[in-house]
């Protein structure tokens, strides 16, 4: 078991929730308790020094005011930052006002004034030949707009395709990060109540949680293993983790997976218990593959390529076609056409690589938090099923309801089709707990 009795003291490595002590580490108050009672007295060993693991929190506010805003990524909304996103008025002050600080104007800021330079010199160039400052043979630039109307179409629908292949790639990393932390959740509910051993329980829930630590590691490029796993592995576990691969931190996920595979495999469940872990394992490693595959290979280059080239001779002739009838209203029209078209094709560059702009850091805390939300209430749901099935049993309407099925059965054999008792009763009561649980 994995839950000690609350007069207990608890160790180091026993987290405190709700004046219940849930252990996540092998060695359990409550174990060497039970080991004591049965004769067997441990000899006792050394607590560890490393920090209390945070897989159990307190899951009393509901979602959307559990974490402070300012605890939270950008990304990531709770219920008062939806209402705020709905208003209409502020919305567009906000996203208005706070334009200089936006990511994608900084990123843009240097091709905004190469485009807006070249836009003064082309109507310096006109100026002075309108004045007659140059010789009667340099000729005029200025050309008519029809050019830029014809091709409009075309640069619209490379900016289209672009941002909307971009975003397929993120929407599939969020899917993927999506099904990791409901995969999670179903192999650590399922050990939860298919594993006996606590040693081997926990160990499950460490590595689960590690896998996702890995995969951000290894997607966000840090190759500080040891740091993302202070507090959550054993100190050897770490140094094993860590010296495994030096020299590539795709190897951690796989790692970890390998883990849990032969931690589920010595849990010694039954076949189709182990089967079934085994199988959400396996989806974890599908996960591992999709996110390499979005890494590793963008858009075709070719396309990127020439959607910037197009973009950046649309831009740079721009000018020439303003200028009769805006004149010296070519720079700030440039400045502004150039922020809004390369704008659409910045976002589409940035969100192609989908791990750098979300939210890995709270896709892991969420999946920690629901790892500790289910043993916690292990032991409470177990003690709630035999309260529950215990009550069934005795209940006026049970007794009512197996009267009545005995006279039907009675009535039946009269007529040799009678069909027996026991059917009926283990409907209403269930001999094996472990079975319902």
């Amino acid at each position: 078991m994995l839950q000690s009795t609350s007069s207990c003291q608890c160790a180091p490595n026993v987290v405190n929730r709700s004046n219940t002590c849930v252990n996540l580490r092998p060695s359990s108050c409550s174990y060497r308790r039970r080991r004591q009672n049965q004769g067997i007295v441990a000899r006792a060993q050394p607590q560890p020094t490393y920090e209390q693991s945070q897989l159990v929190e307190d899951f009393s506010t509901p979602f959307g005011n559990s974490d402070p805003d300012a605890e939270l990524g950008s990304n990531v909304f709770t219920f008062s930052r939806w209402a705020m996103h709905r208003q209409t008025g502020p919305r567009y002050l906000r996203h208005m006002t706070g334009i200089w600080k936006s990511n994608t104007w900084k990123n843009l800021l240097p091709c905004i004034c190469a485009f807006t330079a070249n836009g003064a010199l082309l109507g310096v160039y006109q100026s002075m030949l309108d004045s007659n400052m140059l010789p009667p043979w340099i000729p005029s630039l200025d050309v008519t707009d029809g050019p830029f109307e014809l091709t409009s179409f075309a640069l619209a629908l490379l900016l289209v395709f672009r941002t909307d292949s971009s975003y397929g790639r993120w929407n599939e990393a969020m899917e993927i990060w999506t099904e990791v932390r409901g995969v999670s959740k179903d192999i650590v509910r399922a050990s939860a109540c298919w594993i006996k051993d606590p040693a081997l329980l926990a160990m499950v829930v460490r590595w689960t949680l590690a896998y996702s630590k890995c995969l951000k590691v290894y997607l966000r490029e840090n190759p500080n293993i040891d740091a993302e796993m202070a507090g959550l592995l054993l100190p050897h576990e770490r140094a094993r983790l860590k010296n495994f691969d030096q020299n590539s931190t795709s190897a951690y996920p796989h790692y970890a997976l390998h883990v849990l595979t032969q931690a589920v495999e010595k849990a010694g469940m039954a076949g189709t218990r182990e089967d079934k872990v085994l199988s959400s394992i396996a989806n974890l490693n599908k996960a591992v593959g999709t996110c390499e595959k979005l890494l590793r290979y963008p858009i075709p280059l070719s396309y990127t390529r020439h959607t910037s080239r197009f973009l950046c001779c649309w831009l740079g002739l721009l000018p020439l076609a303003l200028w009769d009838d805006a004149g010296w209203g070519v720079i700030p029209i440039t400045a502004l056409i150039s922020y809004l078209l390369l704008g659409i094709e910045e976002i589409g560059v940035q969100i192609e690589e989908p791990f750098d702009s979300l939210p890995l850091e709270d896709f892991v805390r969420d999946i920690e938090k629901d790892l500790g939300n289910i043993i916690a209430s292990r032991e409470d749901v177990g003690s709630l099923i035999k309260t529950s099935i215990s009550l069934t049993a005795n209940t006026k309407m049970a007794q009512a309801m197996i009267a009545k099925h005995k006279k039907r059965q009675q009535k039946k054999a009269k007529m040799g089709l009678g069909m027996g008792e026991k059917s009926l009763g283990k409907r209403f009561a269930v001999r094996n707990v472990d079975d319902a649980y």
